[in-house]
């Protein structure tokens, strides 16, 4: 695989099938089936309104509990021993829907397509202390050193982040309103590919000076739709701006005719929030 390049930014670059339920879910079976229900409704959406998730169809899933008590959870998608995707599923309690305690309030996080998923047991660290850690680019597993030091690894690529960073900040993904993420009833209605292969954005960096697009609800992801001849490419600040990424852009997902989530590629194309995207990062054209 690629090695993604890491730039500190002081540089500024020169089917459901078997199913393993977390530790840490609500043991109530109405729980349980309620978030079988969600897990398959999204990926059937999924897979039937985009080609480029047919191959979810029949896929056996996993469950497993990101982080202790963090509410949330990577549903991995497999076929013939190897996996074809996955989704980061979270309950969200939010009080403006006044749901009743026993139907839960599910939110899509983040899904993705490709072998290397998210939090891959091939990346995993082998320490007992390793603990992951869910926030879009920023997903990491925590190694604990000793006492006081600990190691961050990208769950994306396994890569040992710079040891610049010593502390996370707080986690960005919590804090983006329920409203801007596809809940229970979300169904996908639109989507757009902007380029049809994996691209490396530092193939051609004439995007590192290029004036950052328009992200407002009129120019945000209805300008990307439009957009016919360029590249789009993310340019997004991790860990306090420690850590700079940039992904190029391969397609959009729009889901109720309203919210979108922007997939880039990275080892596979994984969709993110355009409210996440455009909080830690930039879109630009190039």
């Amino acid at each position: 695989m690629n090695v993604r390049l890491w730039a500190v930014c002081l540089l500024l670059i020169t089917s459901l099938g078997s199913h393993t339920f977390a530790a840490d879910a609500d043991p109530d079976s109405n729980w349980n089936s309620h978030f079988q229900q969600q897990i398959k409704h999204w990926i059937e959406d999924l897979s039937s309104k985009d080609e480029k998730f047919a191959v979810w169809k029949g896929a056996r899933t996993e469950v497993q509990a990101l982080g202790v008590h963090s509410r949330q959870w990577l549903i991995r998608l497999s076929k013939e021993d190897s996996y074809v995707g996955y989704l980061v599923v979270g309950e969200a309690p939010d009080p403006d829907l006044q749901q009743p305690p026993e139907k839960p309030t599910f939110v899509l996080l983040e899904y993705g397509l490709g072998e290397f998923i998210l939090f891959h047991d091939a990346f995993a660290p082998l320490q007992i202390a390793a603990e992951p850690v869910y926030d879009g680019f920023a997903s990491h597993w925590e190694v604990a050193l000793d006492a006081q030091h600990q190691q961050y690894i990208d769950a994306k690529t396994g890569e040992k982040y710079p040891s610049t960073v010593e502390d996370p900040p707080p986690l960005v993904m919590p804090t983006l309103p329920s409203k801007e993420l596809i809940r229970s009833d979300g169904l996908l209605t639109r989507h757009h590919t902007v380029s049809q292969e994996a691209t490396d954005p530092f193939d051609r960096i004439d995007w590192v000076k290029a004036a950052p697009l328009a992200t407002d609800e009129s120019g945000g992801w209805r300008g990307l739709w439009q957009n016919k001849e360029q590249r789009i490419v993310v340019t997004a600040s991790l860990f306090q701006n420690q850590v700079f990424a940039p992904f190029t852009v391969g397609s959009i997902h729009v889901w109720n005719d309203s919210i979108a989530y922007i997939g880039v590629w990275d080892e596979g194309l994984r969709y993110l929030p355009a409210s996440y995207v455009t909080k830690v990062g930039k879109l630009v054209a190039s």
